[in-house]
């Protein structure tokens, strides 16, 4: 079994599948690499080196080609089409992942419809061509499409490391509430703020932590201070990412409050597995997919909805410890890298048998159909 996986760059998202795949697999795992990091990825700490199995594109061309061509099984991120036409002409199992492409306004759908529907209008003419969904709502925007790519559009994930926290599940007196992102309108770390004040107009007793940076940070700083929240709220700035997964593990309430300009929101992954209570926005990629309201999390979809959820959790502190336990148990049983591996090679040996694959029934893997965008932000 030969798998290649093809993105631009190696991301902290994407090696714990890749690890999974090379121990499994050796030196028949390959992942293409077809640009340089970023500066600002760079920046942010991404990993700079070269992986065992990595061989970078544009020095190895041929051999790139040939190895895409031969795989059994490839899966292609945001590259150009023409790597893989000629496995799809071959009918070689191969799929696409994706965040959803209508990020902002639909006007942006309408300025390019035209080329759009040429593209997505040809690719869904081949059967062996599968979507990867690393956003709820990527169903959505290809079923602009006359639905050409119906049933074959199936959950995906991010997949940030694994870490076992060996620690003891508990509450903490007073719960302890975390913030995590960049301090940019997308985020709105003010409705964080605002639960923040709400939670202590009602004289409730918490801590809480914002952790991020961004042009917002003097606005943020500014509304702690002028709303007398400073013996509530501690303001961090940038951190480690090791230490961000750490104060994750430390608090109760993980909130993260992203418009769908958010295609997923991989702090979701990292809070479920920090055995964290989650409350995020609907809106954000990841949350339909990953969250269960009332098992491992809630989602919202108003500022009054998230008001409403925060103040009836912090109510009611056994809801939030059995949503504690449930969270990082429900994510590594259905959305772990080893999970998603073995949903793959699955779904492979189905096409390879009958010519079509049948999608698992929830989890990785299972079909991605269109969600109820009722008021969408």
């Amino acid at each position: 079994m030969k798998i290649v996986v093809v993105s631009n760059f190696l991301s902290p998202h994407q090696i714990s599948l890749c690890e999974e795949l090379y121990e499994r697999f050796g030196n028949d795992f390959i992942f293409v690499t077809v640009e340089k990091i970023p500066a600002l990825q760079a920046k942010m700490g991404y990993y700079q080196g070269f992986k065992q199995y990595e061989i970078v594109f544009k020095q190895n061309k041929k051999l790139c080609k040939k190895l895409i061509l031969d795989a059994d099984i490839v899966l292609f991120g945001s590259v150009n089409e023409k790597m893989f036409l000629k496995r799809l002409k071959q009918n070689k199992l191969t799929f696409r992942w994706s965040e959803r492409f209508y990020k902002d306004d639909i006007k942006n759908f309408k300025l390019t419809r035209l080329k759009q529907w040429y593209h997505h209008g040809f690719l869904s003419k081949f059967n062996s061509f599968y979507y990867l969904a690393c956003s709820a709502y990527l169903a959505n925007d290809l079923s602009l499409f006359n639905n050409r790519f119906e049933g074959r559009i199936l959950k995906w994930n991010y997949f940030p490391k694994l870490i076992d926290f060996n620690t003891d599940i508990k509450v903490n007196k007073p719960i302890r509430l975390l913030w995590v992102g960049r301090l940019v309108p997308l985020k709105r770390p003010q409705w964080f703020l605002d639960v923040c004040k709400l939670i202590k107009e009602k004289n409730f007793s918490f801590t809480a932590d914002i952790i991020g940076d961004g042009p917002l940070k003097e606005e943020v700083v500014r509304y702690i201070h002028n709303n007398d929240l400073s013996s509530c709220i501690t303001y961090h700035g940038f951190m480690k990412n090791e230490d961000i997964r750490t104060a994750m593990n430390n608090c109760d309430i993980f909130i993260t409050t992203s418009t769908k300009e958010e295609g997923w929101g991989v702090v979701i992954n990292e809070a479920l597995n920090a055995k964290c209570a989650v409350i995020a926005s609907q809106h954000m990629g990841a949350t339909p997919f990953l969250i269960k309201n009332g098992f491992n999390g809630f989602s919202f979809s108003s500022q009054q909805e998230l008001f409403d959820v925060v103040i009836d959790l912090i109510r009611k502190p056994k809801n939030i410890l059995n949503i504690k336990c449930n969270a990082s148990i429900d994510y590594e049983q259905n959305w772990s890298a080893k999970v998603a591996v073995d949903r793959i090679l699955f779904l492979h040996n189905n096409f390879v048998s009958h010519g079509k694959i049948v999608p698992f029934e929830n989890g990785i893997c299972s079909l991605a159909n269109k969600m109820n965008l009722n008021d969408e932000n």
